[in-house]
């Protein structure tokens, strides 16, 4: 589930004697809450399926802007795999990811995918077949979009866990993408909320 509350962002601060002392910016936030679990699959991939495979209906999509992830599901033999995600963005607006490939045989690490999504309209198997080998997964990822620009790090004043503030340490900005990337996992029902500057 997800809730947005964007708040003024500018206003004017007035003295006592009702005079002008400067503009205030006011942070702007969202509500991300009861979110999914990070790793939550959006779409399996079966063992034995060719490169160039395309699939356009999926297992479930992000329940709010964020990342994917490519995972080696079965015995971690799919070091060349890739997977093409097409899809849209926090702001609506389509593009195409290429995650991947999986890594070295035995890589038990997901490979992470860097744009957010909203919203995953196909994906194509790619890098090489994948013939007798195990499945991968295309996952939810631990990047959370943040619906308005980040110009700068010291553009994300805070971030909230169920109520519980965040130190700077524990994530890091992608002004790039507009994402925040936590240290932490996204636990399945967590909650947060985020603050900034956009």
């Amino acid at each position: 589930m997800k809730m947005s509350n964007k708040q003024i962002t500018i206003g004017v601060n007035f003295d006592e004697n009702g005079k002008a002392r400067g503009i205030v910016r006011f942070p702007r936030q969202v509500l991300y809450y009861n979110m999914n679990a990070d790793n939550s699959v959006i779409k399996a991939v079966a063992g034995g399926v060719a490169s160039g495979t395309a699939y356009t209906t999926m297992t479930a999509q992000n329940d709010v802007p964020r990342n994917v992830q490519i995972e080696d599901t079965v015995d971690n033999r799919n070091p060349l795999v890739t997977l093409t995600v097409v899809g849209y963005d926090q702001y609506g607006d389509s593009q195409t990811e290429v995650i991947g490939p999986c890594g070295a045989t035995g890589n038990t690490t997901p490979v992470q995918g860097s744009v957010a999504f909203s919203w995953i309209v196909s994906i194509t198997t790619g890098g090489a077949a994948t013939a007798g080998l195990g499945g991968v997964s295309l996952n939810c990822g631990s990047k959370i979009g943040v619906p308005g620009p980040l110009t700068a790090s010291t553009d994300l004043k805070c971030v909230a866990i169920n109520q519980a503030i965040q130190l700077y340490s524990d994530f890091t900005v992608d002004t790039t993408y507009d994402t925040i990337l936590l240290a932490t996992l996204v636990v399945a029902a967590d909650d947060y909320q985020i603050w900034w500057f956009g």
